[in-house]
């Protein structure tokens, strides 16, 4: 018997929910509808009401939004899983997406996940008030420089200014205080270098995050890992291995996702083929950009073949 492709399935995080997402699995999977009604009793929220039909102002609330996503992301794998006999999988998520890979690679409890997300919502955006905080795209080959100005920033000013999200060989993500980073869009538009400020709700992935780090440190170390031969990409660190520690999910509260470097890792175990598994296509057009030679599959496509 030949040996598998190798695939990696990847989720998304915050920036890729919509309205409706899920929807279209619900009716036809008993297990999509029990992680919607799961989801809500955790969260005492309606997670249902709140993917399908709004507001996207409840939605867009952090804490609402991470158990939000990650049960969506599990609807979307439900319905390509079926899909995947002919692939030898990998799993990876770009910072909260790392829940959904966790329980998609069996090694976290759907339920756990659950109430670990929405304690990490209430914990990030606690961390900072809102309009102290905040991120910005670059949009750079350039890394090493825009990293030179943004320490060049924050020990100008005191204040935190730093790579939040390193996403693909032309896309940096930075965060910090609200002075910090204006000053870094600044000064890097007056050098020609795009930047784009993000509308978020808090400075993600950087050392202001360090509260929420303190607040889930107890229940992460608490939480039950189950071990097994799946390999998983830890946002800290971009290595997969099958062996999986809790230290990761506390680390990635304050320390930048290193995704693009997941990607490269990717390919460097012979990952040839790569599918987006959620609502939205952002981390698809990450490597779509990169022009790297892999096979992206279309989700839509893959799950045709079972219908």
């Amino acid at each position: 018997m030949p040996n598998k492709k190798k695939l990696l399935v990847m989720f998304p995080g915050q920036g890729s929910q919509k309205i409706g997402m899920g929807r279209d699995f619900f009716d036809q999977s008993k297990i999509v509808q029990d992680y919607y009604a799961t989801a809500s009793e955790i969260c005492g929220v309606d997670i249902q009401k709140l993917c399908f039909d709004g507001p996207i102002e409840e939605l867009t609330l952090t804490e609402n939004l991470q158990p939000s996503l990650l049960t969506a992301c599990m609807a979307y794998w439900e319905n390509l899983k079926p899909n995947l006999n002919e692939y030898e999988l990998h799993f990876a998520g770009h910072s909260l997406g790392e829940y959904a890979a966790l329980v998609a690679a069996g090694k976290v409890d759907f339920q756990k996940a659950v109430s670990l997300v929405r304690a990490r919502g209430k914990a990030m955006q606690s961390a900072v008030p809102v309009g102290e905080g905040a991120m910005a795209a670059v949009l750079t080959t350039e890394q090493d420089h825009v990293i030179e100005v943004c320490n060049s920033i924050s020990q100008e000013f005191k204040e935190a200014c730093s790579p939040a999200n390193y996403n693909s060989s032309s896309q940096l993500v930075i965060a910090g205080s609200k002075k910090t980073v204006t000053e870094a869009v600044d000064r890097l538009k007056a050098q020609k270098i795009r930047a784009i400020p993000l509308k978020v709700s808090a400075p993600f992935h950087c050392s202001l995050m360090k509260p929420a780090r303190d607040r889930m440190k107890s229940l992460l170390e608490d939480t039950q890992i189950t071990s097994n031969s799946i390999k998983v990409a830890a946002n800290v660190s971009a290595k997969f291995q099958s062996e999986y520690s809790s230290e990761y999910l506390i680390e990635q509260i304050d320390q930048p996702v290193l995704w693009a470097q997941t990607i490269q890792n990717a390919i460097e175990n012979d990952v040839t083929h790569f599918v987006e598994c959620g609502p939205g296509t952002a981390l698809s057009g990450m490597l779509k950009r990169d022009k790297l030679s892999v096979e992206i599959l279309s989700y839509d496509e893959l799950c045709s073949t079972n219908d």
